[in-house]
């Protein structure tokens, strides 16, 4: 018989110890699992510590599992060898999850979705289990709600209370009731979870560090909009149960989630029922298979998110270590935790937030460019629209009448230029980046963009000629430097960031970028009322360019350059150094280590491959083509789309359908940039890693579309009237007013899709070794057809008048929406798993066999006393690390370690 490793609880209230035990066939109607990661949760310590569940000793515990299926038992259909499954374990040996094989009844076993991971998946069991019986079984076993998980019953106007809200229960419990359809749903939780509960559906959310248990049913029926019928107690103590039974009206329910509590009528007609929320429990098994059917649909479309996870290291043998913490209410030895709410995700949102504090910084610095971006996008716009601006430069007359001709042409020449330059600066980058790495070679692009800058603001007006050459000489050279910038930060701060937030931080380039315009256009607006015929009207907005540039530049100076770059030239110690530093473990962190493994490994992948790398070979190299054709085709349509049209001409926009004067026109333009700040902020901060990258892409492209053609169709139908010469403002219509809301609303579309994700997902697709040549091409692309679309709109806007708007609506519609449905998903991807994802698409250079060697092989070739790899085979090494199956099981609170086969999932 085979043979496995397994953490055994050796007797009643024993130790834990890692031993070997049999692997058991699977009986009729089961399925054998090959565990990829597996949860922790309190229950887990406490038959440790209290000796309840466990029938006989030596005992193996874990009840949350998610891995591949590895053999099917008689009588099982819908199964095949390989595929990635989650489930609930049981309190028998062969049913337990801390081992490296488990056979569970396929009848309540799930297929894992594509959206989620191993890990991820591993949270859901027992957590979506206890809150769904409790809530929807039928009584008396549970609250009754919804039995069958019909998804047409519908408690809409109905208040309900979760007291534990970020619990891992609590947090399922709040969206099952959300998906009941409850307009009310109230949680009792620490304040700082705020955001995060109201993102799953709560509606308020009641502090426990300013309002006490005690009075807590009081706070909550002030809340509620009619009598609460229902409460779910997450917690599971007495004084818990007290409030919810409080809370509630007479003939209201309390499902409690301690399971030895008593099922009673508290004695005024409230029930109060206990939970135990196995999908074993024979009692259960109906509901179950109705449960286990349901929920990989749920969580497929986004209706049941998973609990956030944090990986362990050690293996099985961390386990008991993870437990001790989790009981002890810690987390790591490097994190300020506080008090843990009873199996809640130990404050993820604050975990999260302060390991990742270094790689935000970064981003925060190299950003900055991408805030000058944003600034010169929307600022020249503004500037060439000025009427002294056009005197003092020969394109209107003194009595304001404007050659039309001239005025386009100019405009689209100051706007156009720095695109030209940005395009050559975006190619020249790639080399550069190549030999010099990201952090220095962006200091001299900042440098060289100051310099361009300087040169905008020396023009006097005296000589208008001369002057006009100064600023489009600056703005080509500042051009050079804003698009190197855009082709390495991108990158640099995608090559540092860790995959569970890579697309929220890369993210941060459309907030900057939208930040930029939106401080531009009300520099504009500033200046235009304040600033009355002198230079300064272009000195002033030109000028400020110069402080985002300092404080980019000097920033640069407190961050370490990108450890895949480090990697890809050989400098492994350094690499290693700064990748702790980003993660703030110790470099020889399990953690640290096999991410530094993975990168060596594609990276040495890349050098068989192209052992001399130029722009030929990293085009025509092999799953290379297929990459540039989409970075080169995301930002053509991107560019088309027709929103950087509304942006670099946006007070010429709102004037011609309507919003003349120069006052209305920027004022108008100022309010579309605190739009799209704030809708981007938003969608980064919640959205991008939640709900990925495709599908945004299509509702941005077809909101886009619609909203354009309503504008185009307005625009012919109620015309505005012509602007007066004098550019005296006029009180714009009905029509202008529903064309500029539609302008707004168009322009959330973009800040939710094809404004930030172009730029996430090019700095994704690309290995680490052509990523420099990628990100020059991609950004090339963007800036040559910015270039061609800055200097036709002013042009297309005389000429095509509404219909420059249906042809937007036409791109988005026919073109944009159709690219988003054709390109492959990247969220939750690590960037060396993107060769993987390729070859399964047709295009990738490397299958999982072959980059499951190369990291055997690196970390053989590294492993030094001081940067010990882990091992990557089933066995246990002399620390007592075990590999399961090329994973690391999980030692803490909705902890999780699925290192090897959850990167390949």
């Amino acid at each position: 018989m085979s043979q496995q490793k397994a953490l055994l609880l050796e007797k009643a209230k024993g130790a834990f110890v890692v031993s070997t035990v049999p692997i058991l066939k699977p009986g009729p109607g089961q399925i054998s699992i090959k565990v990829i990661a597996a949860a922790l949760n309190p229950v887990d310590w406490k038959i440790q510590a209290w000796d309840f569940f466990m029938k006989k000793y030596p005992a193996i515990l874990g009840t949350d599992i998610a891995g591949d299926v590895e053999e099917i038992g008689e009588g099982v259909e819908g199964f095949s060898k390989g595929d990635k499954v989650f489930c609930q374990g049981f309190f028998v040996n062969e049913m337990a999850g801390f081992q490296q094989y488990t056979s569970i009844p396929a009848d309540i076993v799930g297929k894992i979705p594509s959206n989620i991971d191993y890990a991820q998946a591993a949270t859901i069991p027992l957590g979506f289990s206890t809150a769904a019986i409790g809530l929807l079984r039928a009584q008396p076993e549970g609250g009754g709600l919804n039995p069958t998980f019909d998804l047409k019953v519908n408690f809409s106007g109905e208040p309900a209370i979760v007291v534990g809200g970020s619990t891992s229960v609590g947090q399922y419990a709040i969206q099952l009731l959300n998906l009941l359809g409850y307009s009310t749903i109230i949680a009792y939780a620490s304040a700082r979870h705020t955001e995060y509960l109201k993102s799953i559906g709560a509606t308020h959310v009641i502090d426990r560090g300013e309002i006490p248990i005690g009075r807590l049913a009081e706070a909550a029926k002030k809340i509620a909009n009619a009598p609460i019928k229902i409460a779910y107690n997450a917690v599971g103590d007495n004084d818990s149960l007290a409030a919810c039974i409080a809370a509630i009206v007479e003939g209201g329910q309390v499902a409690d989630v301690n399971p030895q509590a008593k099922n009673e009528d508290s004695g005024n007609g409230k029930r109060v029922f206990a939970i135990f929320g196995s999908s074993h429990h024979p009692p259960h098994r109906d509901f179950a298979r109705i449960q286990w059917k349901t929920l990989p649909n749920l969580v497929a479309e986004g209706k049941i998110v998973p609990n956030r996870v944090e990986k362990v290291p050690n293996g099985l043998a961390g386990i008991d270590e993870g437990l001790q913490k989790l009981k002890a209410n810690k987390v790591t030895e490097r994190l300020s935790v506080d008090s843990v709410e009873m199996g809640s995700i130990v404050r993820l949102e604050r975990v999260g937030l302060f390991r990742n504090v270094r790689v935000y910084w970064l981003a925060f610095i190299a950003y900055w460019g991408i805030l000058l971006f944003g600034y010169d996008t929307g600022i020249a716009g503004g500037v060439v629209g000025n009427l002294y601006f056009e005197e003092t430069f020969g394109i209107a007359n003194s009595t304001g009448t404007i050659n039309t001709k001239k005025s386009d042409d100019v405009s689209s020449n100051v706007v156009s230029v720095l695109q030209a330059g940005a395009f050559f600066g975006a190619l020249v980058s790639a080399p550069v980046s190549a030999r010099f790495g990201r952090k220095w070679p962006l200091f001299i692009y900042t440098l060289i963009f100051a310099i361009g800058a300087i040169l905008t603001i020396v023009p006097s007006g005296s000589n208008p000629g001369r002057g006009l050459g100064e600023i489009y000489a600056g703005r080509v050279i500042s051009g050079f430097g804003i698009g190197a910038i855009t082709a390495v930060s991108p990158a640099f701060v995608s090559e540092c960031s860790p995959k569970e937030v890579r697309g929220r931080i890369t993210g941060l380039f459309q907030v900057m970028v939208a930040s930029g315009i939106m401080i531009s256009y009300f520099i504009n607006l500033g200046v235009g009322l304040h600033v009355k015929n002198n230079p300064k009207i272009w000195r002033i907005p030109f000028g400020l360019q110069l402080v985002p540039a300092g404080m980019m530049a000097l920033g640069l100076l407190t961050v370490k350059e990108s450890p895949r770059y480090l990697a890809s030239i050989g400098r492994n110690e350094e690499a290693i150094d700064n990748l702790a530093y980003l993660r703030r473990s110790p470099a020889d962190s399990e953690s640290v280590v096999l991410e530094m493994a993975e990168i060596q490994a594609a990276i040495q992948e890349e050098r068989l491959a192209r052992v001399s790398l130029g722009w030929r070979e990293a085009f025509f190299g092999k799953g290379n083509a297929i990459r540039f054709l989409i970075a080169f085709m995301i930002f053509l349509l991107q560019q088309w789309s027709g929103q950087n049209s509304v942006t670099y001409y946006a007070p010429q926009i709102f004037a011609s359908i309507g919003y003349t004067g120069t006052k209305n026109s920027l004022l108008a333009s100022g309010i579309l940039g605190v739009v799209k700040v704030v809708t981007v902020s938003t969608f980064v901060a919640f959205g991008v890693e939640r709900f990925g990258r495709k599908r945004f892409l299509f509702i941005s492209s077809m909101g886009m579309g619609i909203l354009f053609f309503i504008i185009g169709a307005l625009l012919k139908t109620h015309p505005p009237p012509a602007a007066s010469a004098n550019d005296a403002p006029s009180s714009p219509s009905r029509a202008s007013q529903a064309m500029a809301a539609m302008l707004y609303l168009e322009g959330v579309c973009y800040v939710i899709g094809w404004g930030p994700l172009p730029w996430i997902y090019v700095s994704e697709i690309f290995p680490t070794r052509t990523r420099h040549y990628g990100l020059a091409l991609a950004s090339a692309s963007q800036w040559l057809w910015n270039f061609v679309i800055s200097k036709q709109t002013p042009i297309m806007k005389t000429e095509l008048g509404y219909k420059l708007f249906l042809m937007f609506a036409s791109v988005n519609i026919g073109a944009l929406a159709v690219f988003s449905l054709l390109i492959p998903e990247t969220k939750g991807k690590s960037l060396e798993e993107m060769d993987i994802m390729s070859v399964k698409l047709g295009f990738g250079a490397v299958d999982v066999e072959q980059r499951q060697k190369d990291i055997m092989a690196q970390t053989l070739i590294h492993k030094q006393p001081q940067r010990q790899f882990p091992s990557t085979r089933n066995s246990i090494s002399s620390d007592n690390k075990l590999s399961i199956g090329n994973t690391y099981l999980p030692a803490s609170s909705r902890l999780l370690s699925s290192a090897f086969q959850n990167c390949f999932g």
